[in-house]
């Protein structure tokens, strides 16, 4: 039962890292390990970064309000 929460909780990351960055979404099957663990790496960085962004910017529109 765990394992299958564990790929539930693995399958919306990446559902939500696709929909957010087009590169997720091709195919990467002749990419080299490496290469992919960069790019979600990278995008996973980004995502964390934009939703802290989206987050501040939102409390920073409720003060002014």
């Amino acid at each position: 039962m765990k394992q299958k929460a564990c790929r539930k909780d693995v399958e919306h990351a990446f559902g939500a890292l696709q929909s957010r960055f087009a590169i997720m979404a091709g195919p990467v099957r002749f990419w080299s390990k490496d290469v992919i663990h960069d790019i979600i790496n990278t995008c996973i960085i980004l995502h964390n970064m934009i939703t802290e962004d989206e987050h501040n910017l939102t409390g920073y529109l409720c003060v002014l309000m």
